[in-house]
């Protein structure tokens, strides 16, 4: 994709993140990341492109076992059962993704998508740092803004 033309942004739609102050640090992120491209941001009807911002988050389980005196010495296997303990630990941990597409606002076509993926932590200051962090992830193969002419 030839980004030659391209030099300003506009946000068509934020992402849509039920937390207002997360939403907010996502998109000051973006634009930073813009910024720190060359990019400079527009009203709609002036932008070169228009940013469309999408989230969604799953769950992912996983269980692991750990067991505890049930007869085995080291790597010998005794041969009896001596009432060792077995012990299941099930860790439930929630994905977020957010999504960055990036349409050419004259033909409204897709020229990039960005997508940044991790365990959301349950602090909101580690939140904020990961989301953050993973903005800055998904912008660096995105290219500098045109030169002024």
């Amino acid at each position: 994709m030839d980004f030659s033309v391209y030099r300003t942004y506009a946000w068509k739609q934020l992402p849509p993140i039920s937390n207002p102050m997360l939403r907010q640090r996502v998109v000051s992120a973006v634009d930073a990341e813009f910024a720190a491209k060359g990019w400079r941001s527009a009203p709609d009807a002036q932008a070169d492109v228009l940013l469309v911002g999408n989230v969604s988050s799953r769950e992912d389980a996983s269980l692991n076992y750990f067991y505890q005196d049930a007869g085995w010495d080291g790597w010998n296997w005794h041969g009896h059962a001596s009432g060792g303990i077995q012990r299941i630990e099930l860790r439930v941990l929630r994905i977020g993704t957010l999504v960055l597409d990036v349409f050419d606002a004259r033909t409204q076509r897709a020229i990039w998508r960005g997508l940044a993926q991790g365990y959301v932590p349950d602090s909101e200051a580690r939140q904020d740092r990961e989301a953050i962090e993973a903005v800055r992830r998904m912008f660096r193969e995105f290219p500098e803004a045109a030169r002024e002419r």
